[in-house]
Parts: C-alpha cells; sequence; structure tokens
C-alpha cells in the first residue's frame, strides 16, 4: 500500500512538472509571436480607448509602450517613415494631454474720477480690436469643427478598411499605421479645438470687461476747456474744406457730362472721372460728418455745466440730425462700396481686352485701378470715422439719461431702453443663421423670406375669394369647378413668383435656377408628356368655355352622357345608365366632340317611319301632329319649334316619312327614352286610324326552259312533281 501510494505521489510531480514546463513553452512561443507580428496588425476595435480614457501616468507608459512597437518596424521604407510619423503624432498628444489649457487673465486698470474724450475713444479701440479678434476666432473655431467631422469620417473609413483585410487574413500593417494616423490626427485636433474655444471664453469675457469700463469712461467723461476750443475751430476749418469740396464736385459732374463716344478709352476716361468724383464726394461728406462731430463734442462739454431744458432740446435736435447723417452715411457707403466693386471688375476686363489686343490703353487701365485704389482707402477712412460718430452718439445718450431730471429721468430711461432694446435686436438679428451658395443668410432674411410668402398666400386667398363671389352674383357665372380649377392654378402661380421673390430677398441668384428648370422641362416633356398635355387641355377648356359642366356630348368613340365634373387633368362623363366615366381632357381637344346642349338646350330629333303607298297623307299628317303635340316633351313655343311630318323619299315597299320634334330642355338629356315614346305613339296612331305599315316584299317569277328547243320557254308545261 505505501509502496502504491509512493509511486502515486512521484506521478504526481512529474505530471505537475510537465504542465508548468508546456505552459513556460506557450508563454514563450507567445511573447516570439508578439514580436514577430508588430502592433499596427494587432489592433483591436477599442484600442483607442487605452489612451483617451487613460490618466497622465498611464498614459505616458501607453505611449512609451506603443513607440517601442513602431521602433521595431523598418521595412518597407515608406512603411517605417509612417511609423516614424505615428511616433512622432503619438508624443504630440501626450505632450497637449499633459499640458493645462491656458487661461489669460484680465487686466483691471486703477479707476479714475474723470476721463478725457481721447481716453474713451482709445479704450473703444481696444474693445473693436477684441471683437474682431473674436470673429476671427470663431471662424477659426468653425473651421476646425469641420475638418474634425471630416477626420471623424476618415477614421471610421480606415478602420472598415484594417478589419476587413484582418479578417481576411491579408497583410494589414500599412492601413494600421493609416488607422493610427488618423485617429491621433482626430484627437489632435479635438485637442486644439478645446485650446481655442478655452480662448475664445476668455475673449468673451474680456470684451465684456471692456463693456463695463467703457460705460464707466462715458459716465466719468469729462471735455476739457481746450477740446471745446479746438473743436469749435476744428468746425469752422471743415466748413471752409466742405465748400472746397463741394464746388470741385460740381465741377468733375460738368466734365462727367462731355464724355459722349462709347470706346474703351472713353470708358477707361469715365471709369477715372467717376473714381475722382467718387474720392472727392467721400471727402466732402466726411468734412460734413467732422463738422457734426465737432458739434457733438460742444454738446458733450455742455453737460458738464447745469443745463436748461431749452439746452437740452437744442442738443437733441443735434443728436436727431446726426442720427440722420449716420444712416445717410451708411447708405451711401454701401453704394460706393458696390461701384467701386464694379469698377474693379470692369477695369480687369478692359486689362485683359489690351493684353490681349497689345492695345496702348492698358497705361490708362493702371492709373485707373490706382484711382480704384484710392478712393476704396477714402471709403475705408470714412467707414472708420462712422464708427468714431457712432461712439459720440452713444456719449450724447448717456449724458442725456445721466442729467435727466424728475419726470425727465423715466422718459429718458423709457427711450435709452427702447434704442438699446432695438440695437440689440438688430444686432440679433443680423446674424448669419446659414449659408446657401456662399450666400449668407440671417433672421432679417428669413423673416422677408416669410413675409414674401405670406403676402403672396394672401393675395391667392383674396383672388379665391373674388372670383367665386363674382360667379355667385353673375347669372352667366363660371361652374363651380371652373372657378376652383381657376383659383388653383392662380394660387400656384402666385407662390411660385412669390417663391422666387423671397429667393431673391434671400440673395440667391434665381437665374442658377434656369439650368433646374431645363433639366426639369426635358424630363416632364419625355416621362410627364401626357400628363402635362392633359393639363393644358384642361386649361384650354376651361378658358375656352367649350364645353362646361352640364352639357350632354357624344363621343368619338361612343360615349354619350352628362358632364359631371372638370378637372386639371380628366373630366368625368356620367351616362343614362349612372355610369360614370372618366376622360382625359385632352381627348376632347385633340378629337371631334358633339356637344348637344353648348349654347342651346332645346333638342330636335328626327323619327323616321314607313307607310304604304296610296294612303292619305294629309289625314296622316293630321292625327300624328296631333297625338304628338299631346305629349309632354314636346316643345311647342314658337313657329320655329312647331313639330313637322316629312315626306322624306319613295321607298321600294312604301313612302319614308320623317317626323321632327323639338323636345323641352328637361328631355334633352334622355333621347333614348323620347324617341321610344314617341316610336310608341307613331305605332299606336297608324294602327289606330288603319294606316297600313308595309313590310318589304319580293315577287318570284319562276322560268322553265325546254330541253328540246334551247331557250323556248313553255309556260303551259311544267315539270311533273317529284315524289
Amino acid at each position: 500500500m505505501k509502496l502504491l501510494l509512493t509511486v502515486c505521489r512521484y506521478l504526481l510531480i512529474v505530471g505537475l512538472g510537465g504542465l508548468l514546463l508546456c505552459t513556460n513553452v506557450y508563454a514563450e512561443d507567445e511573447a516570439e509571436e508578439s514580436v514577430l507580428v508588430p502592433w499596427p496588425m494587432r489592433l483591436e476595435a477599442t484600442w483607442w480607448d487605452a489612451f483617451s480614457k487613460a490618466d497622465t501616468r498611464q498614459l505616458q507608459q501607453k505611449v512609451t509602450d506603443a513607440q517601442a512597437d513602431l521602433a521595431y518596424i523598418k521595412e518597407p521604407e515608406s512603411t517605417a517613415e509612417l511609423a516614424q510619423q505615428v511616433s512622432e503624432l503619438f508624443s504630440q498628444y501626450y505632450q497637449k494631454r499633459t499640458t493645462p489649457l491656458p487661461i489669460t487673465p484680465i487686466d483691471v486698470a486703477e479707476e479714475k474720477a474723470q476721463y478725457s474724450l481721447a481716453e474713451v475713444q482709445q479704450l473703444v479701440s481696444e474693445r473693436r480690436k477684441a471683437e474682431s479678434e473674436l470673429q476671427l476666432m470663431q471662424s477659426n473655431l468653425t473651421q476646425l469643427d469641420e475638418e474634425f467631422q471630416g477626420k471623424k469620417a476618415e477614421v471610421v473609413a480606415a478602420a472598415i478598411v484594417y478589419k476587413r483585410l484582418q479578417n481576411s487574413g491579408e497583410n494589414n500593417l500599412l492601413e494600421g499605421l493609416d488607422w493610427l494616423n488618423k485617429q491621433l490626427s482626430q484627437a489632435l485636433l479635438s485637442l486644439n479645438n478645446s485650446v481655442l474655444d478655452q480662448q475664445l471664453k476668455d475673449q468673451q469675457s474680456a470684451i465684456e470687461h471692456l463693456k463695463t469700463q467703457e460705460a464707466l469712461h462715458i459716465e466719468r467723461l469729462v471735455v476739457l476747456p481746450e477740446t471745446k476750443v479746438e473743436a469749435e475751430r476744428e468746425i469752422s476749418r471743415q466748413e471752409l474744406i466742405a465748400e472746397s469740396h463741394r464746388s470741385e464736385l460740381e465741377r468733375l459732374k460738368t466734365n462727367e457730362l462731355t464724355i459722349g463716344s462709347d470706346t474703351d478709352e472713353a470708358r477707361t476716361q469715365r471709369i477715372v472721372l467717376g473714381q475722382n468724383i467718387l474720392a472727392r464726394e467721400a471727402a466732402l461728406r466726411l468734412a460734413q460728418g467732422k463738422i457734426i462731430a465737432n458739434q457733438t463734442i460742444i454738446d458733450i462739454a455742455s453737460f458738464d455745466q447745469v443745463m436748461s431744458d431749452e439746452k437740452r432740446d437744442i442738443v437733441r435736435e443735434h443728436q436727431k440730425a446726426a442720427e440722420d447723417s449716420l444712416k445717410a452715411l451708411e447708405l451711401w457707403l454701401d453704394t460706393a462700396q458696390d461701384r467701386v466693386r464694379q469698377e474693379e471688375e470692369l477695369l480687369a476686363s478692359i486689362r485683359d481686352v489690351a493684353e490681349k489686343s497689345a492695345d496702348n490703353t492698358q497705361d490708362a487701365s493702371l492709373s485707373s485701378a490706382a484711382l480704384v485704389e484710392r478712393s476704396q482707402k477714402s471709403l475705408d477712412e470714412l467707414n472708420r470715422f462712422a464708427k468714431d460718430f457712432e461712439l459720440l452718439m452713444a456719449i450724447v445718450e448717456s449724458k442725456l439719461s445721466m442729467s435727466a431730471r424728475g419726470a425727465e429721468v423715466l422718459v429718458e430711461k423709457a427711450d435709452d431702453t427702447i434704442r438699446h432694446s432695438w440695437k440689440t435686436f438688430k444686432d440679433w438679428m443680423v446674424v448669419p443663421l446659414f449659408s446657401i451658395n456662399n450666400t449668407p443668410v440671417d433672421s432679417f432674411g428669413v423673416l422677408n423670406f416669410l413675409l414674401i410668402m405670406f403676402v403672396g398666400w394672401l393675395i391667392a386667398r383674396l383672388f379665391r375669394k373674388g372670383v367665386t363671389k363674382v360667379s355667385e352674383r353673375s347669372t352667366k357665372g363660371m361652374q363651380a369647378s371652373s372657378v376652383a380649377t381657376l383659383s388653383r392654378i392662380f394660387s400656384v402661380v402666385l407662390l411660385g413668383i412669390a417663391l422666387l421673390v423671397g429667393f431673391s430677398s434671400l440673395g440667391i441668384d434665381v437665374t442658377k435656377l434656369a439650368l433646374v428648370a431645363s433639366a426639369l422641362s426635358i424630363g416632364i416633356g419625355f416621362g410627364l408628356q401626357n400628363i402635362i398635355n392633359n393639363f393644358v387641355s384642361g386649361v384650354i377648356l376651361l378658358f375656352e368655355r367649350s364645353m362646361k359642366v352640364g352639357d350632354y356630348i357624344e363621343l368619338p368613340t361612343g360615349v354619350v352622357g352628362e358632364v359631371r365634373e372638370i378637372n386639371i387633368r380628366s373630366t368625368v362623363v356620367t351616362t343614362n345608365s349612372n355610369i360614370d366615366i372618366i376622360v382625359p381632357n385632352s381627348e376632347f381637344v385633340n378629337n371631334s366632340v358633339t356637344n348637344w346642349t353648348m349654347s342651346d338646350s332645346n333638342l330636335r330629333i328626327k323619327l323616321p317611319f314607313t307607310v304604304a303607298y296610296g294612303c292619305d297623307k294629309e289625314r296622316l299628317r293630321e292625327v300624328v301632329l296631333e297625338a304628338v303635340l299631346k305629349q309632354p316633351y314636346t316643345l311647342n313655343i314658337i313657329d320655329k319649334h312647331y313639330p313637322q311630318l316629312r315626306l322624306s323619299g319613295f321607298g321600294d315597299n312604301a313612302l319614308n316619312f320623317d317626323l321632327v320634334v323639338w323636345i323641352k330642355p328637361g328631355w334633352s338629356k334622355r333621347p333614348g327614352r323620347v324617341k321610344a315614346a314617341y316610336n310608341w305613339v307613331i305605332d299606336d296612331v297608324l294602327r289606330e286610324h288603319h294606316f297600313e305599315i308595309p313590310f318589304p316584299q319580293r315577287d318570284v317569277h319562276i322560268k322553265y326552259e325546254n330541253k328540246e328547243a334551247p331557250g323556248l320557254i313553255l309556260p303551259d308545261e311544267s315539270p311533273a312533281p317529284q315524289s
């Protein structure tokens, strides 16, 4: 027994040792395989989670391991370069992940008891600069978002290609490196996006601080006496300058009228003169604006003293004139900018023609281009002045609010609140919501578009109501279906026009829709030919009125019935058997249609019958017409409608008569029933008065030929009957 236990113990030890040896061998084989197979060829679907969700210490270790695996890739050379590039991206990713987001502190200057106008203007300039930088940051952030979405799609595509090759057992080293490259590029873009977003928030905070400081500077603004004196001198000087510019402007406009020929040289001269006029007018408006601006500075200086009600009213009038002048200046600047842009395009075309034809007008076009550039500088200077002018007006508004007394405080606050709300509303409404073909669309544009569509819908609705009322009041009004069809057509056309006008108001080039319309026309011409044909035919029937609801018609196909509906595509005809037949409108335009009640509902029918030879024709006329006049269908109002019995011809066996009868409007749509009733009456009358109704008869003459004498007819002999 002990020997057996000892043997079992030895066998157990040997088995455990063998198992441990196999495990070590398998581990060595697996390690050797991991070294032989590069890491980019063993990527899992969630490999990036190990990097994106790791903390700083774990991330450093994982980046080090990844770079070590990538270092084993030595060939081919292009693959090794890509591996080196991915390794560098890992280093950049680790550096950006471990670098905290920069937070820019806000410089807080020491407050002062008083501020000069120059200090206020300097602070406003800083605020405008910060707002421009903010707009640039927002543009960069939008661009980064677009790039990030593009990289995201590239990562998904690279992962799909990699997995397909991995499942098929093919070499996917290059695809794995490509996946790593795109994933790291996307991660770096995301980190850059976060940094820029933080900078954007810091910039917004800085702008808010500058606005607060700006309000404080305006509140504590004091215009120095020497500044007021300088403003009064500047007004006198700018008035002389404005007068000089006005005289020169009139002279240039007079010279412009003398250019009459339509050549390239004349067009260039006109451009040169036009740019001189534009620059001179810009200088004139700048001088006039400086006069008003310096007057505004004098008004601001008057707030430092006790202000009477009369003085406040004068300041108010000055402010109102300044606002009107600023609006006119902004409108003129928009028009001038468009003019400069158009003349730049014209000059470019003239230079192009001159270069191709080796003409001497190239030097003139170059000088014209210099004048255009000078005009653009004048407009830029005038635009900067307009912004400074807005600041002075804001200062006046603030001073008026702060200097109000008693009930004027409420009035000034209400006025200031309304002005501020309106300005905020306008600023919010001009923010672009989206763009169509690189054309930004703001809230004002959307509201304008909706307003145009509403006006188009309202006009169409009023037209439908007007047509309906006119049709109801008129004794010869259109049928209900025609009114509905006409209203429908007009509504579609009007809404289409409103849609085009609305698109044009959004700044969309409507002429580009001509290409789409042409393509649709070709498609409609081939694919919807029958539908369009029926639609046009329905419109023709509507306006031509050759057929209307209630008419009794007969088609070439033999369909006879009453028109119940005339629709855009088809017409509903109801037969006397109460069967509705839908007929395409093109059938009524392309084919001959018999309209029994088009202009007159009275219908004349003709009933033929025969009477034997030798009858009393006068007696026949009397009894037949008497019976016909007793029928409820017969129309006998005027002589024209009196029934007639006509002898139409001589038949083989009888006299042929036609009974011509006009029937009442109520029975014109039941011709079968009426004809049956009249035929019944005719038969009764003929039988009652013993008129013979003949039937076809034939006399048969039999001839027998003698066998002994061919051709001889023997009437007395007849063949013996055969048994």
